[in-house]
This record gives C-alpha cells, structure tokens and sequence, in this order.
C-alpha cells in the first residue's frame, strides 16, 4: 500500500491534508488494475475532524478493494467555503493522478 500526506494547495494558505491509502497491484494478478476510490471528510462540525471517521473507515473501503483518502480539511477559525476549495482541489488532484495511483477517474 502506498501511503502520502499531500499538502492541499488552494488560493488560501492552510493546514489541510490529503491522506492517501492506495492499495498495490501485483504483477501475477493484474499490474495494470484500476480501482474505485472513496475520499473520506472526517465529521467534527467544522470544529475539529474526527478520527474515528477518517483512518478506522478509510480501512474498512480498502479491505473491500477500493483506495482510501482522507481529506483533514480546515477547521474553524477558518471560513465557509475553504474546506470546500480544499475539497475540490483534491478530487481533481486525484483526477489528475489517477494513472500514477491506479485510479478510475470516473470512480471518485
């Protein structure tokens, strides 16, 4: 498995991060396999973001054969619509490196 932390780089200097979980392929199975991925926004009322909602489930998804990322979006004293910017960038991020993760674009 393939773990990074990637800095979320939106107009707005932040502490977001963009945690990957991309399972590998095997070359006696199928070395060019592309999977579904699940990107996870941990719940905590824009105050805090959970843990219990972002690893424990990122796993659950990637014991059933999908990617896992986890977006640790900004929390207060950050404003309405940072996390959403933040959001977006990652989904195309992971849109613009889906060859290289192993990625079904359309699947995210």
């Amino acid at each position: 498995m393939k773990y990074n932390i990637v800095p979320v780089q939106t107009s707005k200097s932040t502490d977001a991060r963009l945690y990957t979980y991309i399972l590998d392929n095997y070359e006696e199975i199928d070395s060019s396999r592309t999977r579904p991925l699940v990107l996870i926004c941990p719940g905590g009322g824009y105050e805090f973001t959970s843990d219990r909602e972002a690893e424990a489930v990122a796993i659950q998804y990637i014991a059933r054969g999908f990617h896992a990322c986890v977006l640790r979006y900004s929390v207060a004293p950050a404003e309405f619509p940072q996390s959403l910017y933040e959001l977006a960038w990652s989904v195309a991020y992971l849109r613009k490196h889906a060859a290289e993760y192993g990625i079904r674009p359309d699947k995210i």
